[in-house]
C-alpha cells in the first residue's frame, strides 16, 4: 500500500526572500556550531564566492534548514554515531552475507614487476569504461586505450541485451593492432573486470557470483545467482569476441590494490555514485558461518581482503534523517523497530537498503537537495511545477552553483532539469544553502564512518595513514573533502587517530583490475 505523507514544509512571506521564513517551527542558532568544536566548517556563506550583491544571504533560512536536517543533533551525537558504525562493522564482519565480503588477496607484491598488457572492463554505477593497460618498467603503467559510455537509467537491467551492449562497445575500440598484445596462448583476449556491486568469491578470484545490486540496477532471472565469468565469456562469444577473464574485482578492492601497490595506502574508499571501502582484516574475526565464504586459499591465517559493501551500514542514522529522506525511501520507517534485522545483515526481509549511501553518495545527495528545494518552491504561487523529474540533478551541476558567473543561465538550466518554471534569482540562494547543508551533513556522517573503520582495522596507533580515494563526490564538492579532513584532523590532534590523508587515484578501477589480472595470470603460469 502506498502511503501518502503530508507535506511538512511551511512558509510565509519575508521582505528579503519574498516567501520563506518558517521552514520548520523553531530554528536553531548557528552558535551551536562552536569554534572549538570538531565541526569548524559551519555551514555559513559568509566567505562564499556566491554573488551576494544580487542575492542576499538569509540567516533565517539557514537556521531552519539546519534544524530540518538535524544538524545540531548529529553534531551532538557524533561519538555515538561513530560507536554504532564500529559496532555494525564488527557485526557484519562476523555474520553478514551481503556486507564485509571476504575476497581473494589480489594485491601485487611490490617486489614483483607486472608486465604485459590487459584489457579492462569497468562497470560503475553510471559509467561503462573499456581500457587497455600496458605495464612498463620501474613500477609504471600506461593506459593505451580508455573509452567510456554513460549507463542510462533505462539501461540498468542486467540481461543479454545489456552484455551485448558492452560487447559492442568493447569491440569498437579493441583494434586489430592491439589484439596481438592482449591475446594469450589460446588466442583469447586477456581481460580484467571491475564490478561496482557485491559479488561472492570463494572459488577463485576470476569468478564471482552476482549478488545484490544497488544504484538503480536490476538483474534478469537468467543471470541471477550466476557467475560473472561465465556470463561475460558466453555473451562475448555470442558476439564473436573470444575473451578469458583473469580477475574480477570490486571497485573498492580495485582502489585498494592500486593504492597499496603504487603508493602506501592501507584503506581504499570509493565515494562517487555510491560508497564503498576495502581493507585487510584478520580472518579470525569471521564467524563460523561467514568462514564458509572464506576463499580456500586464504585458510593459511594470512590477512584477508574485505570488500566492505559499506553502503549497507548506517541503519542507526534513522534517528537523524528528515522527512525528505523518508519520502525518498520508505524503508527508513522500518529502521525504528527493535525487531527489524538491519540492512548490513540481510537483503531478504525488505530488499536492498543502503543507508550510508543514501546520506553520503552522488546518486542520492542531489535528489535529496531537489526534493527539499522543490518542496520550498511549492509555496510560491508564481512558480509552476510542470513535472516531477526525480534524480534529474547531478553533483557536478550543483557544485557549479558556487562559482557560477551567469546566474540567469544556471537558473534556466535548473528549470529545465527539474521541471519548474519561474524560479527567481533569490531561489538560487535557497538552493545553495540547501546544497551546502546537505553536503555538511554528509561530511559528518562520512567522517564518522572513516573513524570507525580506522578503529576496526587497528590503525589508530599509526602516525600517518593514507587512504586511497576514487569517486566524483569528493572532487565535485571541495567543501565535502575539506570538511571531512578537518573533522579527522581534530580527532588526530586529540590523539584518537593518525594524521589521515586522501590520495586521489585516477583510473584506479582500471589499474586495480589489470594488476589483479597479472597476479592471477602469474599464478596460473606457475601452477601449470
Amino acid at each position: 500500500m502506498m502511503i501518502k505523507r503530508k507535506n511538512t514544509f511551511k512558509f510565509r512571506s519575508d521582505q528579503n526572500t519574498s516567501k520563506f521564513q518558517d521552514f520548520i517551527s523553531m530554528p536553531i542558532s548557528l552558535d551551536s556550531i562552536k569554534s572549538h568544536s570538531v565541526f569548524t566548517r559551519a555551514i555559513s556563506l559568509s566567505d562564499s564566492t556566491f554573488n551576494e550583491s544580487l542575492i542576499p544571504y538569509d540567516i533565517h533560512l539557514q537556521n531552519s534548514i539546519n534544524e530540518y536536517l538535524n544538524i545540531d543533533k548529529i553534531e551532538s551525537d557524533f561519538d555515538l554515531i561513530t560507536d554504532k558504525f564500529e559496532e555494525s562493522i564488527y557485526e557484519a564482519i562476523e555474520k553478514s552475507k551481503n556486507c564485509m565480503i571476504p575476497c581473494f588477496n589480489v594485491a601485487c607484491d611490490k617486489s614483483i614487476q607486472p608486465n604485459g598488457s590487459f584489457a579492462v572492463i569497468d562497470i560503475g554505477g553510471s559509467t561503462l569504461r573499456v581500457s587497455v593497460v600496458k605495464f612498463l618498467e620501474n613500477n609504471k603503467a600506461n593506459c593505451l586505450v580508455n573509452n567510456s559510455w554513460t549507463i542510462e537509467d533505462g539501461n540498468k537491467h542486467l540481461d543479454r541485451s545489456f552484455f551485448k551492449w558492452i560487447a559492442k562497445n568493447f569491440k569498437s575500440i579493441i583494434h586489430k593492432d592491439l589484439i596481438s598484445e592482449l591475446t594469450n596462448e589460446k588466442g583469447y583476449i586477456k581481460l580484467g573486470i571491475t564490478w561496482s556491486f557485491p559479488i561472492i568469491q570463494n572459488e577463485s578470484s576470476n569468478r564471482g557470483i552476482v549478488s545484490d545490486l544497488g544504484k538503480g540496477f536490476s538483474i534478469s532471472d537468467e543471470f541471477r545467482g550466476k557467475d560473472l565469468k561465465d556470463i561475460f565469456e558466453d555473451c562475448f562469444q555470442d558476439n564473436d569476441i573470444p575473451i578469458e577473464i583473469y580477475a574480477i574485482v570490486n571497485d573498492s578492492t580495485s582502489v585498494f590494490v592500486t593504492g597499496s601497490y603504487f603508493n602506501n595506502s592501507k584503506l581504499g574508499l570509493v565515494q562517487g555514485t555510491g560508497i564503498n571501502s576495502s581493507f585487510l582484516i584478520e580472518p579470525s574475526l569471521l564467524g563460523n558461518e561467514k568462514k564458509k565464504l572464506l576463499p580456500s586459499v586464504m585458510n593459511d591465517g594470512s590477512k584477508l581482503l574485505i570488500n566492505s559493501e559499506s553502503s549497507f551500514l548506517g541503519y542507526h542514522l534513522n534517528d537523524y534523517i528528515c522527512s525528505a529522506d523518508r519520502r525518498m525511501n520508505m524503508i527508513w520507517d522500518l529502521m525504528s523497530y527493535d525487531d527489524i534485522t538491519p540492512p548490513h545483515l540481510t537483503t531478504d526481509a525488505y530488499g536492498v537498503f543502503q543507508p550510508l549511501e543514501i546520506i553520503t553518495s552522488g546518486r542520492y545527495i542531489p535528489e535529496i537537495i531537489r526534493r527539499i528545494f522543490v518542496g520550498i518552491l511549492e509555496s510560491d504561487d508564481d512558480v509552476v511545477i510542470t513535472e516531477s523529474n526525480e534524480y534529474s540533478l547531478t553533483a557536478e551541476f550543483l557544485a557549479g552553483l558556487s562559482e557560477c558567473s551567469d546566474l540567469s543561465k544556471f537558473r534556466n538550466e535548473l528549470e529545465e532539469l527539474i521541471g519548474v518554471e519561474n524560479i527567481k534569482l533569490e531561489d538560487l540562494n535557497t538552493l545553495k544553502i540547501i546544497t551546502e547543508t546537505v553536503i555538511y551533513r554528509a561530511s559528518i556522517i562520512l567522517s564518522s564512518y572513516i573513524i570507525a573503520l580506522v578503529r576496526v582495522t587497528k590503525f589508530t596507533h599509526l602516525e600517518n595513514l593514507e587512504i586511497s580515494v576514487v569517486g566524483s563526490m569528493l572532487q565535485y564538492f571541495p567543501d565535502y573533502k575539506e570538511t571531512v579532513l578537518d573533522i579527522l584532523e581534530v580527532e588526530s590532534q586529540d590523539g584518537k587517530l593518525p594524521i589521515i590523508s586522501f590520495d586521489f587515484i585516477k583510473d584506479s578501477s582500471i589499474y586495480g583490475a589489470s594488476i589483479a589480472a597479472f597476479v592471477n595470470e602469474s599464478k596460473t603460469m606457475l601452477y601449470n
